[in-house]
C-alpha cells in the first residue's frame, strides 16, 4: 500500500522514464553476455540461467539439504566451554564450514540445481525492483534524474542480478531493512517488531550482517527507554553471541584467505610488521597500519586491480564507480544525518577486518552515489568561491 501511495503522487513520466531504462539496461546486459564470452574473477562464463558464476557457490550447494543442521553446534560448544574452553575451540576449528542457512534453503526451494531458470529469472525480477526502489530512494533525497537513472540502472546491480549469488539476496534484505530501520528513527507505530525479524534473516543470510547488531542498539537507544533499550541490547547482543560461534568456522577460513590477498603487491603481514623496516618501528607500524586501511577501503570502493585475468573494458567499468563511492563514504561520514553515517560505519566494518572487493558494497550504492555527487558538487562550489576572491 505505501507503495501504491508513493506511486500515485509521482509525475507521470517519472516511472515510465525509470522502467524504461531499467528494461532496456537489463536487455542490453543479456544480450551482451548472451553473445559474447565474458568472465569474471572467478573464471566463469556469465550466462543468464547458466552455471552459477562464481567459486563459492559449491559451499552452498553442498548444503542445499541441510540448510539448518549446524543451528545448534552453538549449544554444543558452550557445553564444551563449561568443561574445557581451550578444548572448545579446537573442537570448533574442527567443524565443517557452515555458511548461513537462508541462501541454501532459497536454492532448494526453487529446484535451481534441476532448473536454473525459476532463481535465475526471479534474481532478474528482484534486481529490477531494487533498482526502481534505489531510483525512489534517490529521488526521495533530492538527486538528479540522472542519478536516479544511475542507480536503476547500476551495472554492479545488473551484474550480479545474472551470478545468482547472495549478494544481490543480501542487498534487497538490506533494502527492507533500512525502510524498517527509517521507520523506526521516525518512530512509526509497529516498525520496530518487523525490523529485528529482517535483522535476523539478514544474519542467516551472511555473517557480516552480524555487525549490524551495534547498530541497532544504537537505534533502540534513539527510540526506546533506558530499560528497553537495555532489555534490547541484551537481546541482540545474546544474538550475536550464539550466531558468532556459528559462523566462526567460517570466519577462520575467511581470514585465512585474507591473509594471501595483496594490496599494490603487498601482503597485509608486510603491513603489519611496517613497510618501511629501516624506519624505527614506532613510526613505520602506525604509517603502514593506516596504509593498510585505506587501500583497503580503496580496493573497495572498486578502484583495485583485477585478481584474475579479465578484459580491461571490465576493470574500468568496475572502477569507474568509485570515482563517487569513494568521495561518498568519506563525506557521509562527516556530513551525514547520523542515521546514515552511523549504519555506513557499522555495515562497512568487515571490509577491514576480511579481505577487501566491491561486491560488498552493493547494498550502499544509492547512498554512496547520493553522497558522492554531494562532494563533487560542494568541491566544486568550492572550487568557484574561491577563484572569486583571487
Amino acid at each position: 500500500m505505501q507503495w501504491f501511495k508513493v506511486i500515485l503522487h509521482m509525475p507521470v513520466w517519472w516511472p515510465s522514464v525509470v522502467f524504461a531504462s531499467i528494461i532496456c539496461s537489463r536487455i542490453c546486459a543479456c544480450l551482451i553476455f548472451e553473445n559474447f564470452s565474458i568472465l569474471n574473477d572467478s573464471g566463469v562464463l556469465i550466462k543468464f540461467a547458466g552455471d552459477p558464476a562464481y567459486l563459492d557457490y559449491l559451499i552452498y550447494k553442498n548444503h542445499i539439504t541441510n540448510a539448518w543442521s549446524e543451528m545448534t553446534r552453538p549449544i554444543k560448544f558452550l557445553f564444551i566451554f563449561l568443561e574445557d574452553w581451550r578444548g572448545a575451540f579446537t573442537w570448533l576449528k574442527d567443524q565443517p564450514l557452515k555458511p548461513g542457512p537462508i541462501y541454501p534453503m532459497l536454492l532448494s526451494f526453487s529446484g535451481y540445481e534441476e532448473d536454473r531458470f525459476f532463481l535465475a529469472f526471479g534474481y532478474q525480477v528482484a534486481g529490477a525492483f531494487l533498482g526502481l526502489h534505489w531510483a525512489w530512494w534517490l529521488k526521495d533525497n533530492s538527486a538528479p534524474l540522472w542519478l536516479q537513472i544511475v542507480g536503476a540502472c547500476f551495472p554492479a546491480l545488473v551484474y550480479f542480478a545474472f551470478l545468482v549469488s547472495t549478494d544481490l539476496l543480501y542487498s534487497c534484505l538490506i533494502a527492507i531493512w533500512l525502510f524498517g530501520a527509517r521507520a523506526v528513527s521516525d518512530y512509526k507505530r509497529g516498525a520496530w517488531g518487523w525490523t529485528v525479524a529482517l535483522m535476523l534473516l539478514l544474519i542467516l543470510t551472511r555473517p557480516n550482517a552480524l555487525v549490524l547488531l551495534p547498530f541497532m542498539s544504537l537505534l533502540a537507544w534513539q527510540v526506546k527507554s533506558p530499560r528497553a533499550w537495555f532489555y534490547w541490547s541484551v537481546v541482540l547482543g545474546l544474538v550475536g553471541a550464539y550466531m558468532l560461534i556459528y559462523y566462526l568456522p567460517y570466519y577462520w577460513v575467511h581470514d585465512s584467505n585474507a591473509g594471501v590477498t595483496s594490496y599494490w603487491g603487498f601482503l597485509p603481514a608486510d603491513y603489519y610488521k611496517g613497510l618501511w623496516i629501516e624506519w624505527p618501528a614506532y613510526i613505520s607500524q602506525p604509517l603502514s597500519w593506516a596504509l593498510f586501511a585505506i587501500s583497503k577501503l580503496i580496493y573497495a570502493v572498486g578502484l583495485r586491480p583485477s585478481y584474475a585475468s579479465v578484459d580491461l573494458w571490465l576493470v574500468v567499468l568496475r572502477a569507474l564507480p568509485g570515482i563517487l563511492f569513494l568521495p561518498g563514504v568519506v563525506y557521509v561520514v562527516f556530513a551525514g544525518q547520523w542515521f546514515d553515517r552511523w549504519f555506513v560505519i557499522f555495515f562497512m566494518l568487515p571490509i577491514f577486518i576480511g579481505a577487501s572487493q566491491e561486491r560488498y558494497l552493493l547494498a550502499l550504492t544509492p547512498i554512496l552515489l547520493l553522497w558522492g555527487t554531494r562532494a563533487w558538487g560542494q568541491t566544486v562550489n568550492w572550487g568557484r568561491h574561491k577563484s572569486t576572491m583571487l
